[in-house]
């Protein structure tokens, strides 16, 4: 029976390994050499090789190379004891800054739509790190980062009014106020839209963003402002407890 067992559960992990890395890989590229590299885990290489395509006028307008730049620089960020930690102290950067140029060059969002999981992967690591800086009040770093993470998701407006709840309490009122305006302007239309599907992660963000920046408004003294948040909040996000209670607290 132990002998099954044992049998049974190295089956699930080969399953698991397997699984992992298919899905780790770029969905529908033509980089053959870059799909070698970095499935056989030679994640240096394979960054290398894909910034020399990047710098190739032949390739330098393809999305792919690009991607696999992010991809390359997130892994190392993740299992960065595996590497030089000094070289590639701002490996996650990196990630982000090349998810962005990704995003710029895949004109059609095709390869953007059949990528989304590492984009979600890689936005997950990103609002970690926004929110190190967060949580200990550096609203400035904080915005820094989530604008960065904007920048490879230009549509989420979500995100943008993280970045302005931010940039507004760091002091930096006239970018904050016009950024906050651009995304509930952008958050009711998409919102509107009964087939709106925003990413879980991110509208986990805009909730907290919410929540958080009428707490301040009204610790602040600015009641009026609290409840206008809230209740934007909750027109927007019907559904959500959280909102709810926030709304409870601060209207009712």
């Amino acid at each position: 029976m132990a002998i099954i067992m044992r049998l049974l559960l190295l089956s699930t992990l080969f399953a698991t390994i397997f699984s992992t890395t298919a899905t780790a890989q770029v969905v529908g590229g033509e980089f053959q050499k870059l799909f070698d590299l970095y499935a056989v885990e030679k994640y240096e290489a394979c960054l290398i090789k894909a910034m020399k395509y990047t710098e190739d006028d032949r390739y330098r307008k393809s999305p792919e190379p690009y991607l696999y730049v992010s991809m390359c620089f997130h892994y190392i960020n993740e299992n960065i004891n595996e590497f030089d930690e000094l070289y590639y102290e701002k490996a996650l950067y990196d990630a982000m800054k090349y998810a962005a140029k990704f995003r710029k060059k895949d004109k059609s969002g095709e390869m953007y739509a059949n990528n989304t999981e590492y984009i979600e992967e890689l936005t997950k690591t990103c609002i970690d790190e926004a929110n190190y800086f967060y949580f200990d009040d550096n609203f400035r770093k904080a915005a820094g980062v989530f604008r960065k993470i904007h920048k490879f998701l230009p549509e989420d407006a979500g995100l943008l009014y993280m970045v302005a709840v931010c940039q507004i309490r760091s002091r930096n009122l006239g970018e904050g106020v016009r950024n906050m305006n651009l995304a509930l302007d952008s958050l009711r239309v998409k919102y509107a839209n009964p087939a709106y599907e925003p990413m879980e992660l991110t509208e986990k963000l805009l909730v907290r963003a919410f929540i958080d920046y009428s707490t301040y408004l009204e610790e602040s003294g600015q009641k009026d402002s609290a409840e206008s948040t809230i209740s934007t909040a909750r027109e927007l996000l019907k559904k959500d407890e959280a909102v709810k209670e926030q709304y409870d607290k601060l209207v009712n």
